[in-house]
C-alpha cells in the first residue's frame, strides 16, 4: 500500500484522527511530490479536528508554507535569473 493510500485509509476509519503526527507525516508525503497545495490543505484538515499536540501541528505547518513560498518564488525568479545571466555574458 502506497503511502498517500494508507492515510486515506486511516482517515476513512476514524484512525489516529486526533494526533499531529498523522497530519504531519501525509502533509510531508505532498511535499516530497511538491503539493504544496494539497500539503496546506492536509495541515489545515488536522488544524480543524484539533490534532495534538497541536504547537507541534502549527509548527510544521508554518515550515511546509516558508518551504512552499520560497519553492513558488524560485520558479518565478528563475526566467529572470537566466536573462540577467544570459546578458551578462554579452
Amino acid at each position: 500500500m502506497e503511502p498517500l493510500e494508507m492515510f486515506s485509509y486511516m482517515q476513512a476509519n476514524g484512525i489516529g484522527l486526533t494526533r499531529a503526527d498523522l497530519y504531519i507525516t501525509w502533509a510531508e508525503e505532498f511535499e516530497k511530490h511538491g503539493n504544496f497545495q494539497k500539503a496546506d490543505a492536509i495541515f489545515q484538515e488536522g488544524l480543524k479536528c484539533r490534532a495534538q499536540p497541536m504547537d507541534k501541528l502549527q509548527q510544521y505547518h508554518k515550515c511546509v508554507l516558508l518551504v512552499s513560498v520560497h519553492s513558488l518564488l524560485a520558479v518565478q525568479c528563475l526566467p529572470l535569473s537566466t536573462s540577467y545571466t544570459e546578458g551578462s555574458r554579452l
